[in-house]
């Protein structure tokens, strides 16, 4: 008779967080004998829609390779690919640049080559992000427009507005006929 090869307390853990199958592969086991043990610690089947990750988990994925995060969870590289696609995370890719808040304030505000050249990544990494955002590209003529801008409208002439705001008197304009704001001192009659 065959001596019976002893369990370690990791391969305990791994019951029931794959399917026998999957774990007996894993172990260089027979299925009987992973579900055998996996019954005798009364630990239920393994069911993948069943299977809640934790934040901590799931923060983890796109951060290494499935293969290693599936190995370190002890899931199989398919739940774990699955998981990463369903919270539409990219594989892990070690050149990928991790964005900070400060960075993707910076978005927009300046052309992509130069915040390109300021984060040193590449132009495509950056336009890439602002895409992903919804942010328009930098335009410097455009001027965005604020409560206190507008307040300007309605007491000084468009000239004064332009040089107070360095854009043009057609766009003070443009924004004045938007807004359905008279210029000051004209005759309502």
């Amino acid at each position: 008779m065959p001596r019976a090869i002893l369990w370690t307390a990791d391969e305990d853990r791994l019951l029931g967080t794959l399917s026998d199958g999957e774990l007996a592969k894993r172990l260089g086991r027979s299925v009987r004998t992973v579900a055998r043990r996996r019954r005798k610690l009364d630990i239920p089947l393994f069911n993948r829609r069943r299977h809640r990750w934790s934040q901590a988990q799931e923060a983890l994925l796109g951060t290494m390779p499935d293969e290693t995060l599936a190995q370190r969870l002890g899931f199989s590289v398919l739940a774990v690919g699955q998981r990463r696609r369903k919270r539409r995370i990219p594989l892990f890719n070690p050149q990928r640049h991790r964005w900070s808040r400060a960075e993707e304030a910076l978005l927009g505000t300046m052309p992509d080559r130069k915040l390109a050249r300021r984060l040193h990544l590449k132009v495509e990494a950056v336009t890439a992000r602002r895409y992903d955002l919804h942010l328009p590209v930098f335009d410097p003529k455009k001027h965005h427009w604020k409560p206190a801008d507008d307040k300007l409208l309605s007491d000084r002439p468009d000239a004064q507005i332009a040089m107070l705001l360095g854009i043009t008197k057609g766009a003070v304009r443009h924004r004045r006929i938007r807004l359905g704001i008279p210029r000051p001192g004209a005759g309502h009659g």
